[in-house]
């Protein structure tokens, strides 16, 4: 009866867990103001003078972005969507989708474990702390449905091919309906059409998978033939974009100085290099928790699951490396592309940890001296960038406010002495910052665009 009791308790903490990470990711996105590539997408893309007002332009606007800018089709259409239907809703469905990470990452690493509060709260606090630029990946509505959505999406695919391999009986038949297969196909070109680096990785696990189920001789279900097929196919139509070659050439000429779009290849050397050296700014420190815990995993994991934890452990790790690798074909490679790549580090990492057997007496000291105090810490962190993130949004609203007021009396350039500065505080916090300033004036002209405006120039205190 105790262990019911227990078991019902347990449960009700770890749905209060879940409100709360709710709560705190929706403050964050309530907060965080229209920003950047927001004012642009609002715009139905191809005839840029007419505002979104409708799912049909939203569709319109994508089939010319495939073919003028891009193939994320996926990520660009609920951007768009969340524009259409407004902040309000935006706010709630990305809350939603973070939370849905969580869960399903939470719910691969923790399985035959008991409910653990810790490790749900403990998940938010590693991507906080180890994902740079986090907030544009998770609050920025245009950045979310690019990082934010496109990692849950992969993860929520990854996640029947985790299960099947953790809970693999060959005393079971495996049915492969064709409703089962059908669902995978269209599944995977969902999540295979989402974002290029982290498809890449993607690729690589499903191949991997798939060979690790051939030499372990287990059987291949039908369903996770359908879902590579159905990744493969939406990467294709993903990165066939004619936007892409567009989009592609003008970076490299503007970022690069390559007029013709055709890079030599020691450009791609070039950018080999600069990737990895990227990889030692933000990498480094995922990678030697990752192989520091795969260590304490090949001594104290426990025996029963060891092989089989460690292999699908390999499988996200692989994952992360090659979507990081992949990066070298790309002009850029901005720092909100960690986002998913991090935790990709992050999930492999926690399946060898849980899977550590916590009654040797220093693993069991250890595992509170870590998760306690880092617990704390991104509960303080936390507390002070939604106090930043609020601050911005008043900087964003009174802004507003005075522009929409004297664009009535006629004014139609504006110069404003109000610029955004983030607050320094003694611990880490994940900082959000003003409209970024560029040459061409891409993001000012975006906003006076967006409020109808001529110009707006914003500059510190006189």
């Amino acid at each position: 009866m105790l262990d019911k009791e227990k078991a019902t308790l347990n449960k009700l903490l770890l749905s209060a867990t879940i409100l709360v990470t709710f709560i705190g990711i929706y403050a964050l996105n309530h907060y965080f103001p229209l920003f950047n590539d927001d004012w642009l997408y609002s715009f139905v893309f191809g005839r840029d003078t007419d505002r979104v007002s409708s799912f049909a332009d939203v569709i319109e606007s994508q089939y010319n972005h495939y073919f003028l800018w891009g193939g994320r089709s996926v990520a660009h259409t609920i951007a768009q969507s969340f524009l259409y239907i407004g902040e309000a809703w935006a706010d709630i469905l990305n809350s939603l989708a973070y939370v849905a990470l969580i869960t399903l990452i939470y719910t691969t690493v923790n399985y035959r474990h008991q409910v653990n509060i810790f490790l749900y709260i403990g998940i938010s606090a590693l991507i906080w702390f180890l994902a740079p630029d986090l907030m544009v990946c998770i609050a920025w509505l245009t950045g979310s449905a690019n990082y934010l959505w496109g990692c849950m999406l992969v993860i929520s695919i990854l996640y029947p091919y985790s299960m099947y391999y953790l809970k693999y009986d060959n005393t079971k038949q495996q049915r492969d309906s064709i409703l089962k297969c059908a669902i995978f196909l269209f599944w995977g070109i969902i999540a295979g059409w989402t974002n290029e680096n982290l498809v890449a990785g993607l690729l690589s696990f499903l191949f991997l998978f798939i060979l690790l189920l051939k030499y372990e001789k287990k059987a291949i279900p039908k369903w996770a033939i359908f879902g590579f097929i159905g990744v493969a196919i939406g990467c294709f139509i993903m990165l066939s974009a004619p936007g892409n070659f567009i989009r592609n050439k003008i970076e490299l000429n503007t970022i690069h100085g390559i007029a013709d779009g055709k890079p030599e290849l020691s450009y791609y050397y070039y950018r080999m290099i600069s990737v990895i050296k990227t990889f030692f700014v933000y990498g480094i420190v995922p990678a030697i928790i990752y192989i520091v815990t795969a260590i304490v995993h090949w001594k104290w994991g426990k025996k029963e699951y060891k092989q089989t934890v460690f292999r699908l452990s390999l499988l996200f790790f692989i994952m992360a490396i090659v979507a990081t690798v992949v990066m070298a074909a790309a002009p850029i490679f901005p720092e909100r592309v960690w986002f998913s790549i991090i935790v990709l580090i992050i999930t492999a990492t926690l399946l060898l940890y849980m899977n550590l057997d916590f009654s040797f007496k220093p693993l069991y000291i250890t595992n509170y001296i870590i998760w306690i105090p880092l617990i704390a810490l991104f509960f303080a962190s936390y507390s002070f960038s939604l106090k930043d993130t609020i601050r911005l949004r008043e900087t964003f609203d009174n802004r507003e406010q005075y522009v929409l007021k004297e664009k009535k009396n006629g004014t139609m350039d504006f110069l404003f002495y109000d610029r955004f500065v983030p607050q320094e505080y003694p611990i880490f916090t994940q900082k959000v910052y003003d409209i970024p300033h560029l040459k061409d004036y891409l993001w000012e002209d975006a906003y006076a665009k967006y409020y109808g405006i001529t110009s707006i120039e914003i500059k510190y205190d006189r």
